[in-house]
């Protein structure tokens, strides 16, 4: 069975004029970093989880699958949404492209559903193959915290040592029962605590000591304990710290602001599912595709193919005569020329 077949083609592909000329340019996917993404200290793909509820329906996820995988996409990086949806200063939002039209995309809003969801419905971490290193943490706040949930995802057995009676410090804002459910979850990875008490014993392969982990707002003390734990995880293995490259940031002016239906900006303190599908929907997609079919649509040279279900593309550069309409087109700035 062949695994692309052809669609026809809508009207509007037989009436689009080859306006733009030939050219020795070719298309190219090139997925690009979203601001919002860029912004946030912690490094959360916002746009991944975001378009994770937003295209469910088109996907074929049901809106449990959906706001699972949301939930998943985040505490990859972040152990706390339900927390960080609450207080985080959200600088995603600042920098969202959306703002020149009815107000950010309310990533914050979606975020706290997405982690009060998480708290619901009882979503737990996947238990990793245990590591015979032992790491000490000292402290019990977000940092720390982080630190010890990184650490205990890659299989370390960690310990946490905490000079008062209760983890959580800064986050201790929050409603208690939400604090503790996202403290409890991570503690399940196998992380032991001691309370009351400032200084590991011995046997620890490493220790993180507390001056390591100072802050200065919660998502940027979850973004230090991340890059702790690298730092220890690469030292244990004594290997370098992998970074991913970074992806070319996706400019204000590659977006096509008048091609986005308006949409009013979500502000429910306590929005129905409905409202939180339609706010993920407000996401531009920025720097990535979206399924828009603006490419496929105007290209007058077959250059696009779709794939059966409906949802991406195929390059056919074969066909391509280099008009640059698809580029032109595309209304998030996925597509350059080359």
């Amino acid at each position: 069975m062949a695994l692309f077949k052809a669609v026809k083609k809508p009207v509007i592909r037989q009436t689009v004029a080859d306006s733009s000329g030939s050219s020795a340019l070719r298309p190219r996917y090139a997925p690009k970093a979203p601001p919002c993404s860029t912004a946030c200290p912690i490094g959360c793909d916002v746009r991944g989880w975001i378009e994770a509820i937003g295209e469910g329906e088109a996907e074929a996820r049901t809106p449990d699958q959906s706001l699972e995988m949301a939930w998943r996409r985040i505490t990859a990086r972040n152990p706390f949404p339900a927390v960080t949806g609450r207080i985080c200063e959200h600088p995603c939002e600042e920098r969202c492209h959306r703002t020149g039209m009815e107000g950010a995309v309310a990533v914050r809003a979606l975020e706290r559903f997405v982690g009060d969801y998480g708290i619901a419905h009882g979503l737990r971490f996947s238990q990793p193959k245990e590591l015979p290193a032992r790491v000490a943490v000292l402290g019990g706040g977000p940092a720390a915290l982080a630190a010890a949930y990184h650490l205990a995802r890659r299989g370390y057995h960690v310990t946490v040592f905490e000079a008062s009676g209760s983890l959580g410090g800064a986050m201790r804002a929050v409603e208690t029962e939400v604090v503790d459910a996202e403290i409890g979850r991570i503690l399940e990875l196998g992380i032991d605590v001691r309370y009351n008490a400032a200084q590991p014993d011995t046997g620890h392969d490493a220790v993180i000591p507390a001056d390591t982990l100072e802050n200065a707002s919660l998502a940027v003390a979850i973004a230090q304990g991340m890059a702790e734990a690298e730092s220890v995880d690469a030292r244990l293995r004594g290997i370098a710290v992998q970074k991913p490259a970074p992806r070319p940031p996706v400019g204000r002016e590659r977006i096509k602001l008048a091609w986005y239906p308006g949409a009013a900006r979500l502000e429910a303190d306590n929005p129905a599912p409905e409202s939180i599908l339609a706010e993920a929907r407000r996401c531009m997609s920025c720097g990535m595709c979206m399924a828009c079919s603006n490419c496929w649509m105007y290209c007058s040279h077959g250059g696009f193919e779709k794939l059966p279900a409906g949802r991406r593309y195929r390059l056919k550069l074969d066909l391509c005569n280099g008009c640059r309409k698809c580029a032109e087109e595309c209304p998030s700035g996925y597509i350059d020329m080359v």
